[in-house]
């Protein structure tokens, strides 16, 4: 009977033992909270863009046109680029001489992939054969190859009458998000016939000839009004306005061969606070 008592404390404090040395164990492969461990440095991104192959052009005007293309990812075909490099030239462009051509000025940043892109061109020559070329580059300054090289001719200037400026514009009425504004229609040429558009601009700042163009994302409604008449007066509602803002409305009118008029009276409003 001693000799199986002692067996039995003797297999008892051997589990105790082994117990232990399994929690010990244990607590040195799980870690415990302890964060000594080095961390896996971080996958550096070498994928590019992949290459625009779309690369067109619409609204072909004598001094103007608008590319198009479907936007690259930032990884080949996925997520979404950072920038674009836009370039142009009267002489043909390829993959030795694009970057000595004259380059776009485009600060909005790049859709996600798939989306179709829009990007307006000014100050080009009437008849003008011009060639245009976009590169695409992500966070990581991984650079797409270029795009197609797409050549396009503008047409010819057959209208170099501006459409006047309209000089009354007022506000009629206000709310939390919205403004109703009225003003007299102006014409194609000066004050006869009817505009081709209006280019409506609102800024928490006093709109100017000079900061006009720099007025964008929210500063433009998506719908703008439908010209009317010469001498028509006109009512538009503004939308997407702020609660509690303080804003600046000015526009500009534009006739079909995109000729513009000099910018308008600026207006003055308050939205009513948030509800």
């Amino acid at each position: 009977m001693r000799f199986h008592m002692t067996s039995l404390r003797t297999v008892s404090a051997w589990k105790v033992l082994a117990g232990a040395s399994l929690v010990a164990a244990g607590s040195i492969g799980v870690g415990c909270g302890d964060d000594s461990s080095p961390t896996p440095p971080p996958v550096p991104d070498t994928t590019p863009p992949a290459a625009i192959i779309d690369l067109g052009s619409s609204f072909l005007r004598p001094t103007s046109l608008r590319l198009d293309w479907t936007a690259p990812g930032d990884d080949g075909e996925e997520g979404r680029a950072t920038e674009y490099d836009i370039r142009f030239s009267p002489l043909p462009i390829t993959e030795e001489n694009w970057q000595d051509a004259q380059k776009v000025i485009y600060d909005t940043r790049p859709l996600p992939a798939y989306s179709i892109e829009h990007v307006p061109v000014s100050g080009l020559q009437p008849e003008t054969v011009y060639y245009f070329v976009v590169a695409t580059v992500d966070e990581a300054d991984n650079w797409s190859d270029i795009s197609n090289i797409h050549a396009v001719s503008t047409i010819p200037l057959t209208d170099v009458t501006p459409p006047e400026a309209v000089m009354d514009l007022a506000l009629v009425s206000v709310t939390d998000s919205s403004a109703v504004l009225t003003w007299t229609a102006t014409g194609d040429d000066g004050d006869v016939g009817t505009a081709f558009a209006y280019d409506i601009r609102f800024s928490r700042q006093v709109i100017t000839e000079e900061n006009y163009f720099d007025i964008v994302d929210e500063g433009i409604p998506r719908f703008p009004p439908v010209p009317q008449p010469a001498g028509t007066t006109m009512q538009y509602e503004l939308p997407e306005l702020q609660p509690g803002t303080h804003y600046y409305v000015a526009m500009q009118v534009l006739d079909d061969g995109l000729n513009r008029s000099r910018l308008s009276n600026n207006v003055e409003l308050t939205t009513s606070p948030p509800r």
